[in-house]
């Protein structure tokens, strides 16, 4: 019988983060993250006579719009046409006679405790109703509230008309609002915009009637969310969705506010708009003024405030913008459900990340959701910006994410479903780089996020003396670091300040040579480095791609040496950069990669694409996600390929995490192909297909060559997750045996894998777009196979059993005593087993009661050698047997058999 020997290596995969480096936040004041709009900013009528006068600052007019704190009084007037006559509306659709104006309120009135959920108890909406049809005197088709006829003077006329028919019969004194509705078979008052009438005001009982809303038809289709929406306004919140006429309706934050898509997936208010109306406190929220790091536990936003967490975390990027980041969970208002009683409507939930500028027109963008998961749709939701959240996100959303405009950096440390969120925030607004320019003399230059072009920039050097201009050049008296500070200001405007140490080197005087050991990728490595001219201590700085992620200052023995250990963990780029003192004698090195046999190496740092080369069409791009995403056009017939052409490799694990947006989007692991000129120089390795809803030939885990055109393994993969969930693909390839494994379940394998001799460089496919790769990971093995046999064995041993104790007569005992066998099998299984033991005999006599044998294990399932099994013997002498003078002894047979040899 022969058999193969198998070696299966298991290894733990760690990953580590490397923290951005950051200097502590000042405990900011949430006042000193208020954004206000300028006052003068865009006065009276400015885009199309729409006189709103809404912005997105926080300082809301309310001698304008009404301050929904508290009691608000609203009153609902009811008006009919000459050609749409109220009496005419349908007796009986949906339930309701809308004929009967309290059948409008009862279908609306919802909205009321939707309000007081979302204000946290704060707001409370009294809506009265003048119960009687009003005739106009004109027919519904007379004044222009279609959508295509609609104009703000139309609606003045329509409002102006309504009013003042409703005054001989309705007291409008008293109230804040007032609600117009037409009858539901007047279809030419086609939808609802909000009323707000800072000019041309209306004049009734004393009151000035100037917030409200003109209903039509499209509040059958919004439901009673359009009371929210449209009061909204009247309570000064602009609109939140595209009014630009450029790209989508809900472009700017899907729907994630109220304001934005009314039947959006989380139709809660953001947190932004919740302080501007009075229903969160300033204590509500954490406030990054300056630059620096913090850290904020997070609640949903649609959960009461608990005076300890935070529902948002502001960073003030200007006097008029800011960057805010809050918790959205399915609970609360967020836990709206759909027809499915208790199914939640929300595509996903997670730290929502947006931007707010006081500056942009009402529904131009004033408010914007920050997509921190590009390319994500589904679940329900086809808005981009539906799926945007951080830390959470469809199945494995991002931990860290950088705003691209403002250089904001976010970093979720933990996050339970619904409940909590602990995040880290780095403000990075104001900046500025130093550079040495001679010995003891710096550059130093500054920026500013939104600063404008009056803006002065005031230094001070850290030695008692200040500088000015966005460059200036110090000389220092002494080597050393010192703390550098920047201040922008605009007059008595303060847009940012920026602290961190700048160095200031000697002249040089001697050298410092850098010895790197070989370093296991993805593990750590010790660095070395010696003076000649001797000093006190040894700063260690190691870069990555140009972006330092470890530094050490190490203090020098007596012979000038000193040696640092790190761990970020190694990667492809790293340098090393020794200096002695802090001056400008300094060394440098390049860490090397050690591909030892059983070390697992990071292929790609997560950063760059150090070691990689790009083929053929489409794109390969780091995202926000950590990941490699593919993008730029590709197609199953024109692919692109990225490969790491640092190395072949010949004997290796291969793992690598993939994610697609569809089940149609195509792409590959490719290995063991030449240095290629071109995408088909690397086709002519082996492919291991990724196509979740390919079939057999072609799916995820086929292993294929020229992209599925031969297969030489078809796929049993029936384990994909869902669409933007995290699969993972196991390649091992040893000698000529390839097989594959899709989250950790054997889909594919191949056993003459000898194509390019077995050996060459791996690759990633782009076929279609829409894949992501990350965590692309090779562990180099033994290869190649060793043979042996193993001959057929049985065997079984019996070793000595002691005599029992002498029996003694007319008294009644068991006695026992103990013996071994030992068992070696190579057979599939195996079965111990003795003979009848019957009586113990003594010449012509026998005990009266039978020996007893236990076996302490009777069976096997595999092989064993060398087993001891415990055999224990029993014997039972009662009071009255007989017992013959001498020695009692039974000779037993012991039998090792086995049906599977």
């Amino acid at each position: 019988m022969s058999w193969r020997w198998v070696c299966v290596a298991v290894a733990m995969l760690v990953s580590a983060v490397v923290a951005w480096p950051a200097q502590a936040a000042p405990p900011d004041a949430p006042t000193a993250c208020r954004v206000d709009r300028p006052d003068g900013l865009f006065p009276g009528d400015y885009v199309n006579d729409w006189d709103t006068n809404l912005h997105h600052g926080l300082n809301s007019d309310w001698t304008k719009q009404v301050r929904p704190i508290g009691t608000v009084k609203a009153l609902m007037i009811f008006v009919d046409f000459p050609d749409a006559k109220a009496e005419d509306a349908n007796p009986n659709q949906q339930g309701r006679d809308w004929r009967n104006p309290q059948s409008y309120w009862d279908f609306l009135a919802p909205s009321v405790d939707m309000f007081k959920l979302a204000s946290n108890g704060r707001f409370d909406l009294d809506v009265d109703l003048a119960p009687q049809w009003h005739r106009m005197d004109e027919p519904s088709t007379a004044y222009g509230m279609t959508r295509s006829t609609f104009s703000i003077a139309n609606q003045k006329k329509y409002a102006r008309a309504a009013v003042l028919k409703a005054d001989p019969h309705v007291n409008f004194a008293g109230y804040d609002l007032v609600y117009i509705m037409p009858p539901r078979n007047a279809t030419q008052i086609a939808f609802s915009p909000e009323l707000n009438l800072y000019s041309d005001q209306i004049a009734v009982d004393g009151t000035i009637v100037k917030n409200g809303a003109t209903y039509g038809q499209d509040m059958f289709t919004w439901g009673p969310k359009i009371v929210n929406h449209e009061t909204g306004h009247a309570i000064s919140l602009p609109e939140s969705y595209n009014g630009s006429g450029t790209g989508a309706t809900h472009l700017w934050v899907g729907g994630w506010d109220l304001m934005g898509n009314i039947l959006g997936h989380a139709p809660e208010f953001m947190a932004w708009n919740k302080w501007k109306l009075g229903w969160l406190d300033d204590p509500d929220f954490g406030c990054l003024a300056s630059d620096g790091t913090a850290e904020y536990t997070l609640s949903p936003v649609s959960t009461p405030p608990d005076g300890v967490t935070k529902k948002g975390v502001v960073i003030r990027t200007s006097p008029t913008s800011a960057v805010v980041a809050e918790l959205r969970a399915p609970v609360g208002l967020d836990a709206t459900t759909t027809a499915t009683p208790g199914a939640s409507r929300m595509c996903d939930w997670g730290v929502l990340l947006y931007r707010v500028n006081v500056t942009v027109l009402n529904s131009y963008g004033s408010i914007k959701v920050i997509d921190a998961q590009p390319g994500s749709t589904g679940g329900g939701c086809t808005n981009e910006v539906d799926i945007a959240t951080l830390g959470k996100g469809q199945g494995d959303g991002p931990a860290q994410f950088t705003d691209p405009e403002t250089g904001t950096q976010f970093e979720v440390l933990d996050i339970q479903d619904g409940v909590s969120a602990q995040l880290r925030v780095t403000r990075a607004v104001t900046r500025f780089e130093a550079t040495p320019t001679a010995p003891l003399s710096v550059q130093v230059m500054g920026a500013q996020f939104a600063a404008p072009a009056s803006a002065s920039y005031h230094w001070a050097f850290g030695d008692g003396t200040t500088g000015e201009g966005a460059t200036a050049t110090h000389a220092y008296a002494a080597p050393g670091r010192y703390p550098v500070t920047l201040t922008v200001r605009d007059g008595d405007t303060v847009f940012g300040t920026a602290t961190k140490d700048v160095t200031a080197y000697a002249a040089p005087s001697g050298t410092v040579a850098v010895r790197t050991a070989r370093a296991v990728a993805g593990g750590t490595t010790t660095v070395d480095a010696q003076a000649s001219a001797g000093g006190q201590d040894m700063t260690f700085e190691i870069t990555r791609a140009g972006v330092q992620v470890a530094r050490e200052v190490v203090p020098l023995d007596a012979q000038g040496r000193a040696s640092y250990t790190y761990s970020s963990p190694v990667a492809a780029t790293d340098m090393v950069t020794a200096c002695v003192d802090a001056s400008q004698t300094c060394g440098t090195g390049a860490v090397a990669w050690d591909f030892r046999t059983g070390a697992v190496a990071e292929l790609w740092d997560g950063e760059t694409l150090a070691g990689w080369s790009a083929l053929g069409a489409g794109a390969f791009a780091r995202t926000y996600m950590a990941s490699l995403a593919t993008s730029g056009g590709a197609t199953s017939a024109n692919p692109g390929v990225l490969w790491y052409s640092a190395r072949r490799f010949k004997d290796f694990e291969l793992s690598v995490d993939y994610r697609v947006a569809a089940v149609g989007n195509n792409g590959g692991v490719l290995l063991r192909f030449p240095a290629p000129q071109s995408v088909a120089d690397a086709d002519s390795g082996y492919q291991v297909a990724i196509l979740d809803n390919g079939t057999a030939a072609t799916r995820t885990g086929a292993i294929t060559q020229e992209r599925g055109a031969t297969t030489f393994a078809a796929s049993t993969a029936t384990n994909f997750k869902p669409t933007r969930e995290w699969n993972t693909l196991n390649v091992r390839a040893v000698g000529k045996h390839l097989e594959v494994r899709l989250n950790g379940v054997l889909v594919s394998e191949y056993h003459d894998a000898v194509r390019n001799g077995g050996e060459g460089f791996i690759g990633l496919e782009n076929a279609t777009n829409n894949v992501m790769y990350r965590n692309v990971r090779v562990r180099e093995v033994f290869g190649g196979e060793v043979g042996g046999t193993v001959p057929a064995t049985l065997a079984l041993s019996l070793g000595a059993v002691a005599p029992f104790a002498p029996f003694t007569p007319g008294v009644e005992q068991d006695y026992s005593t103990m013996g071994a066998a030992t068992v070696t099998s190579t057979a599939g299984d195996a079965t111990l087993a003795v003979s009848d033991p019957g009586h113990m005999t003594n010449g012509a006599f026998s005990l009266a009661e039978p020996l007893r044998v236990e076996l302490a294990k009777a069976a096997w399932t595999g092989p064993t050698s060398n087993e001891s099994v415990a055999l224990t013997f029993r014997q039972l002498i009662k009071r009255t047997d007989p017992l013959r003078t001498g020695t009692y002894s039974k000779t037993l047979t012991f039998t090792l058999s086995t049906t599977n040899p």
